[in-house]
């Protein structure tokens, strides 16, 4: 097996029953070990080292689901998205790209990019005007 990127790991018990199930609690959590990237190379490199490797992955955001569609439980490797919570891009153009581990839990970092959003649109507003000559 080759190395797996450098990405930060745990495999404790907790960790395992808390990121290997979801809302359900219908099946036993039994992941291999759960990764936390923080960053879309991250992400991308662990996908690659999971494929040359054979390793099954299971994604986790919040955990929330009711299908059991994202539970870890035969030996899978968990990646969860927490860590990916930092803003990545603001484009004046009305566009904000967050990390995709920024959710409604995170309502003071969401209150701050619509403030930037709306302090860009009235500088934008502004910069447009015309002034009669």
């Amino acid at each position: 097996m080759s190395a797996a990127p450098p990405i930060a790991v745990v495999s404790d018990a907790e960790s395992k029953i808390h990121y290997g199930r979801d809302w359900t609690r219908f099946w036993q959590p039994c992941p291999r070990a759960i990764a936390f990237p923080e960053s879309s190379e991250q992400v991308i490199e662990l996908v690659r080292w999971a494929r040359r490797e054979g390793v099954a992955l299971v994604p986790s955001g919040g955990r929330t689901g009711l299908s059991g569609g994202a539970v870890a439980a035969a030996g899978e490797l968990v990646v969860s998205f927490e860590r990916m919570r930092a803003e990545i891009e603001f484009d004046p153009g009305r566009v904000a790209r967050v990390g995709i581990g920024l959710g409604r839990a995170e309502r003071p970092s969401l209150d701050r990019v619509r403030r930037k959003a709306a302090d860009a649109a009235r500088l934008e507003a502004a910069a447009a005007r015309v002034e009669p000559g």
